[in-house]
């Protein structure tokens, strides 16, 4: 699971989004024999998922970890007045998404003997963000299909976690920011025990962690990556 040397596939962000991945191998890690792929998965789609999966397994012979990453933000409208093709939207993504990953991950990971998953919420899946309904419903359901698929699925050897980190420097909050949200970063700092956003290689940091043996007794919980945001 090194930068250099692990064997995995990356689900790149969903084409709703209108920045899709493009299939690409990297280079070789130093053992000569081990390869990371970057594939286009639109999660909302069950068959796109489906056939990544697939190739996950001809590609690499087992999956032995997951991390459901893909996701969307809202636009920033109160409960009674979004339109209903948002709120599928962002469910179709955030949620249906998760659960199609889940769909085709467990019964693959059962068959070799199991694994570990992490299905990335959000803070919002803890607690309400004014003026986001349909992220944060999708988040918070995201947490409980982690809570099911841990019990439904932890007598065949497989961790399901849910990961939920605060705001984040990545290429999403980057677009908030363009559309209007400069002060936020500062904003989110100031109320933030650390002071800071985070960056995405501490949360991808906590997402390895939970994959690896050193987390092997620990399933169906809520990890915060928030900098104690609720402490």
């Amino acid at each position: 699971m090194s930068r250099t040397s692990a064997a995995s596939v990356a689900s790149g962000p969903c084409p709703a989004t209108g920045t899709p991945v493009q299939r690409t191998p990297f280079q070789r890690g130093k053992s000569g024999h081990r390869r990371a792929e970057a594939v286009a998965v639109d999660i909302g789609d069950e068959l796109s998922v489906q056939r990544a999966v697939t190739h996950v397994v001809a590609t690499f012979g087992r999956l032995y970890f997951a991390v459901n990453n893909a996701g969307i933000p809202a636009t920033g409208h109160i409960l009674t007045e979004i339109p209903v093709h948002e709120w599928e939207r962002v469910l179709r993504v955030n949620l249906t998404g998760t659960w199609l990953c889940l769909k085709y991950q467990l019964p693959v990971m059962k068959q070799h003997g199991g694994g570990a998953i992490v299905n990335v919420a959000s803070s919002g899946g803890l607690y309400a963000i004014p003026g986001a309904p349909a992220y944060v419903a999708g988040k918070h359901g995201v947490i409980g299909l982690s809570k099911v698929a841990a019990v439904d699925y932890g007598p065949d050897n497989i961790r399901v976690n849910a990961l939920c980190p605060a705001l984040t420097r990545t290429t999403m909050f980057d677009g908030v920011v363009a559309s209007g949200g400069a002060q936020l970063a500062e904003e989110q700092a100031a109320i933030t025990p650390l002071r800071r956003l985070a960056d995405p290689g501490e949360v991808a940091a906590a997402a390895v962690w939970l994959c690896s043996p050193d987390a092997s007794y620990i399933t169906g919980t809520v990890l915060s990556a928030d900098g104690g945001r609720r402490a």
